[in-house]
């Protein structure tokens, strides 16, 4: 038995990427994205469990500018009753506004492209992602793009 998803009934040829996978060269240790204030799109979002059993938002923030074009940044923000006010501000920061917390789960690729100013601090080896402001005028729409001609 194997482990592999799916077995095609034939074998796949790989071979043709043995050399330019032998002359590839492995990338440097990417350096953290630095301190300071960046242009970021929301490009993905998603609600899980942490390791304490909380619900977590998690947050993929694909930096527009000005520096660190194209780089990635995480935040990760642990859901509890004493911190909702916040959770509220950062969801009405990313055009997000519910009516029950539990509708989270159904709206939030609203939230996807919205474009975002936030802050990188690091204090003490921890970073921390501040979302400062929306700068794209509005989230998705809802629905199913149902109004598109085509």
């Amino acid at each position: 038995m194997s482990n592999a998803l799916h077995e095609p009934d034939y074998a796949l040829d790989l071979t043709r990427f043995d050399e330019p996978f032998r002359q590839a060269r492995i990338a440097e240790e990417t350096a953290p994205v630095p301190d300071g204030a960046y242009e970021v799109a929301i490009e993905s979002v998603d609600i899980g469990q942490s390791q304490a059993g909380n619900v977590k938002i998690t947050w993929v923030l694909r930096i527009l500018g000005p520096a660190a074009v194209d780089r990635v940044l995480f935040k990760s923000s642990g859901v509890t009753e004493n911190n909702l006010h916040i959770i509220k501000q950062e969801l009405h920061t990313c055009g997000l506004d519910l009516e029950r917390f539990s509708d989270l789960p159904k709206m939030k690729d609203r939230m996807l492209d919205v474009e975002l100013q936030v802050t990188k601090r690091t204090r003490n080896g921890a970073a921390s992602i501040y979302f400062d402001k929306r700068l794209s005028t509005a989230p998705r729409p809802a629905g199913d793009d149902d109004d598109l001609p085509f």
